[in-house]
């Protein structure tokens, strides 16, 4: 049974945004003594966080906020679910004006022309919050390549769901492509194929059976069309 719907993450799996994102959150919680020593005891990258525990901007900060208030660095006056929605919109002020200068991962928008061109259905799915990913997405005129950017609050596994049924396909008709374990492991749940994405070498991290491994989205091309049954000129 052929693939007839692609599905994908977004950070390091269509664009070189992970660093951006990563250098940024530092940023905004080094503004505060001791900052970055309560990040590193908070779950923040979405990619590789322990199965069930969901990671978004939105707990990061709440958890950073928290952090700060029982070290006595911040005010006592604004409570830690205002100060963590605070941070939280500073940060992603701060992504709006610096992801849309990322360099796109190698082959991503011919990839995702091609597939516009053989009608083949193509969504977003990411940790980030879907309001956040859409405008993202937008401001890269890329709109016009997905049905839909599917994000948080929903988990990666819901939305993989959410695509079949959108599309009324059986879990083997999808396959996701994407760089963390939480998506290798969002597709293993689904029961969807999973193509891997292993920038500059480095080690595959992948906890479940993964049905390609690649270093781009040159390479992506061949597997996923191959897997779709349509022939294209690469």
């Amino acid at each position: 049974m052929s693939v007839q719907a692609v599905v994908f993450d977004l950070d390091n799996t269509l664009l070189l945004s992970e660093q951006c994102k990563n250098d940024t959150l530092r940023e905004v919680v080094s503004r505060f003594e001791g900052g970055l020593e309560v990040l590193s005891t908070v779950p923040h990258d979405s990619r590789c966080a322990p199965p069930g525990v969901n990671v978004t901007r939105h707990t990061i900060f709440a958890a950073v906020a928290r952090g700060l208030r029982e070290r006595g660095v911040v005010s006592q006056e604004e409570d830690a679910e205002q100060f963590g929605a605070r941070l939280c919109e500073d940060f992603s002020a701060l992504l709006d004006e610096r992801l849309p200068h990322a360099r796109e991962v190698p082959g991503a928008r011919e990839l995702l022309s091609k597939l516009q061109a053989a009608n083949v259905p193509c969504y977003v799915n990411t940790a980030t919050p879907a309001d956040a990913a859409q405008r993202f997405i937008e401001q890269l005129g890329w709109a016009q390549y997905f049905r839909a950017v599917l994000g948080a609050p929903s988990t990666k596994t819901d939305n993989l769901a959410a695509v079949a049924k959108a599309e009324s396909l059986t879990p083997a008709q999808v396959v996701h492509v994407g760089d963390g374990d939480n998506d290798c492991l969002a597709a293993h749940a689904f029961g969807c194929h999973f193509i891997g994405v292993v920038l500059n070498g480095t080690p595959n991290h992948f906890s479940a059976p993964v049905s390609h491994l690649v270093s781009d989205m040159h390479e992506a091309s061949l597997k996923i069309f191959g897997l779709v049954g349509v022939n294209r000129e690469f």
